[in-house]
């Protein structure tokens, strides 16, 4: 599988052009995404400034990006949890919370949500799924 390439930094004073990870950075910080992707990640971008080797000038730029919620593996939670639910006839809100590592309070709203809209068929009893 071929490697991503890295991005280099150019100096905008004099074009002198390196890798983020050849120079150490002066300062970093986080920026992340307002919205997640289609998978429910977010994308954490790491910032950096560095001073150029050649002229001196202070330079902004990417330093790397972070995935967060990989851990599911390409399914979104909408997904994960739909099939969660069909897959068993009883099942607490808490084992539901812990399967799309989600709060129980966000766990049980989904699955109302999901009952509301016809995606599956069950009902919520005594903090547990009912498949009907």
């Amino acid at each position: 599988m071929p490697r991503k390439k890295v991005k280099q930094v150019t100096c905008k004073k004099c074009g002198y052009t390196f890798k983020p990870t050849d120079i150490e950075p002066e300062k970093t910080w986080h920026m992340a995404a307002p919205f997640p992707d289609k998978n429910g990640n977010i994308t954490i971008t790491v910032m950096a400034v560095w001073t150029c080797p050649n002229c001196g000038a202070k330079i902004k730029g990417v330093y790397g990006k972070i995935k967060t919620g990989e851990e599911l593996k390409g399914t979104n939670r909408t997904e994960l949890l739909i099939k969660t639910l069909e897959s068993s006839e009883k099942i607490s809100i808490s084992e539901i919370a812990t399967k799309i590592k989600v709060s129980e309070e966000t766990a049980r709203k989904a699955v109302e949500y999901l009952i509301s809209k016809g995606k599956v068929r069950g009902k919520i009893v005594d903090n547990y799924f009912l498949k009907e």
